[in-house]
């Protein structure tokens, strides 16, 4: 099937070169479009539209629709097919890069004597959207490819 040889001989290996190059934002935003653009290859496969792929894929994800922005944003100047964005300009996201900050295992922000808060080795990268919405790169790429990787997984069964 299309999909999935464009999910074995793309997406995958695309993944696996961005997991070990983590700090690579161009290769963060090429992949993005790339995970994008997999319901048009799953469309191919099944005749169904993008906006019933899309759905699902966030069914299983629903941040894929901050995936679809960054995407949309990378590719195109204006998102006039991202419902709710018509109109916006290409500045939708932007990623940061700052301070890792340190957290015990339940989630607590650790403080020195002091109370300032300490910052863990290493620098966090976020899409910070123009709603307000902040997603560390990693998790929102990881995410949405694991759910198309599981919408392609259920056209073929």
């Amino acid at each position: 099937m299309f999909a999935q040889n464009y999910y074995d001989t793309i997406l995958e290996p695309i993944l696996m070169k961005y997991r070990s190059t983590p700090n690579d934002d161009d290769l963060a935003y090429a992949l993005a479009v790339l995970i994008e653009q997999a319901a048009d290859h799953i469309k191919i496969d099944t005749g169904r539209s993008l906006a019933d792929i899309r759905a699902s894929i966030q069914s299983r994800y629903p941040d894929f629709i901050y995936l679809r922005t960054v995407a949309i944003s990378t590719k195109h100047v204006t998102a006039d097919s991202i419902p709710g964005l018509k109109g916006q300009t290409r500045d939708l996201v932007e990623l940061e890069v700052g301070p890792r900050i340190a957290v015990t295992s339940d989630g607590k922000v650790l403080r020195s004597a002091t109370g300032s808060t300490l910052v863990a080795t290493g620098r966090i990268r976020n899409f910070k959207f123009k709603d307000g919405k902040e997603i560390s790169v990693a998790v929102l790429l990881e995410e949405a490819f694991r759910a198309v990787k599981d919408e392609i997984t259920s056209i073929e069964q």
